[in-house]
């Protein structure tokens, strides 16, 4: 069995971060490839809301109404995602993944999966738990 090196916090997270960049890089054969991170977080969010407004995708990212528009006119120019008149509201656009954004999500999922598999297979189950605790404690943090 080899020694599992002693690292800083600081350096366990760059090679964490460099690990993620690596998967995400080599999923799907670079599907990934023409998105960034935050890019990919946008069509994350929107694939778990229905169809929001602008002004609803604004709320959820905490950004300006303006900056979503930017945001998502880049998706659309990627062909990751479509816009439509709001039945109701002919003064409101309601935005959707098109089958191309889907698949990305899908991807994406399935990264996650794959990495949490991977976490199940090195940790016993009370390692499971504190690590589960510990990373909500972080993200709590965070929001």
């Amino acid at each position: 069995m080899s020694t599992i090196p002693k690292r800083s916090l600081s350096e366990m997270i760059d090679l964490l971060s460099h690990q993620f960049s690596q998967m995400e890089s080599m999923t799907g054969r670079g599907v990934f490839k023409d998105l960034t991170m935050k890019q990919v977080y946008y069509l994350e969010t929107l694939g778990q809301m229905n169809k929001p407004t602008y002004g609803e995708f604004a709320t959820k990212l905490g950004l300006s109404k303006p900056s979503v528009t930017a945001i998502v006119n880049k998706l659309i120019k990627g062909g990751y995602v479509q816009t439509a008149q709001d039945k109701d509201d002919k003064r409101s656009s309601r935005i959707s993944l098109t089958h191309r954004g889907q698949e990305i999500n899908k991807i994406h999922r399935d990264m996650h999966g794959r990495f949490a598999q991977h976490i199940a297979t090195i940790l016993d189950e009370e390692e499971q738990k504190a690590f589960a605790n510990s990373l909500n404690k972080i993200i709590y943090s965070l929001l």
